[in-house]
This record gives structure tokens, sequence and C-alpha cells, in this order.
């Protein structure tokens, strides 16, 4: 299943960015992501193979907003992926979850950091199984 991943950051102003065009990779670790969120709107991505989660290393400062959001796709079954988002601390520790934002399937959460730093934002499906282009 494919997906849509879009960040965005607010202090006094709203300001949307989001990934680099480079894919994520496959087998990220959050310790190991390779996927920086970027200034430059959004990206597509891919939840492949069964399990995949992606892994987006992200630069936050305290007191800004982010808003992040995770929209599934249809694939050419007509079958939409029901992603989910997480933003983690280095050590691993859950700072922020969404699964189904305003009655939908589809993933959003507003996360404003406690402390300056590098988090990492977790996209992945609800189901184990689910996969696509």
């Amino acid at each position: 299943m494919r997906g849509n991943l879009l960040f965005g950051a607010a202090a006094a102003a709203l300001l949307a960015f989001g990934l680099s065009p480079a894919s994520a990779q496959t087998n990220d670790q959050p310790g190991d992501a390779s996927t920086t969120a970027t200034l430059t709107g959004n990206v597509d991505g891919e939840i492949s193979p069964a399990g995949d989660t992606d892994w987006y290393r992200l630069e936050v400062q305290t007191g800004h907003r982010y808003n992040l959001a995770l929209a599934g796709l249809e694939n050419d079954q007509g079958e939409t992926l029901d992603p989910m988002l997480g933003v983690y601390d280095a050590e691993g520790n859950q700072l922020a979850f969404n699964d189904d934002a305003n009655g939908t399937l589809n993933s959003a959460l507003r996360y404003v950091p406690q402390q300056s730093g590098v988090v990492y934002v977790e996209a992945r499906a609800f189901s184990s199984e689910a996969t696509g282009p």
C-alpha cells in the first residue's frame, strides 16, 4: 500500500515542510533513520514488505508546534492503507502517537517538543500484513 506523509511546523506562523525526495529505507531503525525531514513539502512512500516500518529523523525546537499527517493511498486492487504515526526520542520512548484521526483511517498528530533536539517519526500500517506499491 502507498501513503503520503506530510510534516508541518508552526511557531508564530504555520510553516509547511516535508521529507526530501529520497525514499525511506525499508528496514529503518529509529537511531539509524537515513531520511530526514526538510522544508520541502510532502513525500509519497511505500509500506513494503509486510510489517515494514519507515523512520524519519526530524530536528525539532522547543515551543514550536509540529503537525504530522499520514494518508493512505488506494492501490490497483482498490485497497487503501490504514496508516499509523508515532514520534519517539533517541531512547525509543514514545512522545506522540495517532492511529485514526478525524473519523478516518488516516493518521494525524500535533507535537510540541519539551526540548530541542532530534526525534524520530515512525510511519507504518495498522495491519502487519499490509503491503503494496
